[in-house]
């Protein structure tokens, strides 16, 4: 369904005024969100994916969770800051812990950063990678499983 809009805000936008309800779906037993962004959004695309997903009750059939995500254009070493906890992760970590989400038993988290420089692609992932292991621990401690993918690439 989002791929028919450019970004998470124009889905916001267009769905204004509309309840927009996970439960109306009530067989989808498989969801996955993509989006591409800045390293400046962040913050705001972690809000609005934790409110798109808050819309769910405990009554959604959601087992699996995909979320796709890719970082275009940031500085060497600041990949750990889009994943910090203060930035969204917690938060996303306690809804899908949530009773709001009790027959989600997987989240596959494929993420992506583009870089602009190739000789720094592997120290980047070097870096980053701890912090991208650490999100989610309620999730992981609830025995549900959790794929993580992280890509690190030029820009094109």
């Amino acid at each position: 369904m989002l791929e028919h809009f450019e970004t998470f805000e124009t889905l916001l936008e267009e769905l204004e005024g509309f309840p927009f309800d996970l439960n109306r779906l009530p067989a989808l037993r498989h969801f996955k969100i993509q989006e591409q962004s800045s390293f400046e959004d962040n913050v705001s695309l972690l809000a609005l994916l934790n409110q798109l997903l808050s819309t769910s009750t405990p009554s959604s059939g959601i087992e699996t969770l995909g979320i796709d995500i890719t970082w275009d254009g940031f500085d060497v070493g600041c990949g750990k800051d889009l994943f910090l906890s203060d930035v969204g992760w917690s938060t996303l970590d306690e809804l899908l812990t949530s009773e709001k989400f009790v027959s989600l038993r997987k989240v596959v988290l494929s993420l992506g950063l583009k870089m602009t420089e190739k000789k720094f692609l592997e120290s980047e992932r070097t870096l980053t990678l701890p912090y991208v292991n650490a999100l989610f621990p309620k999730f992981t401690a609830s025995h549900r499983t959790l794929e993580i993918h992280l890509e690190v690439s030029m820009m094109l």
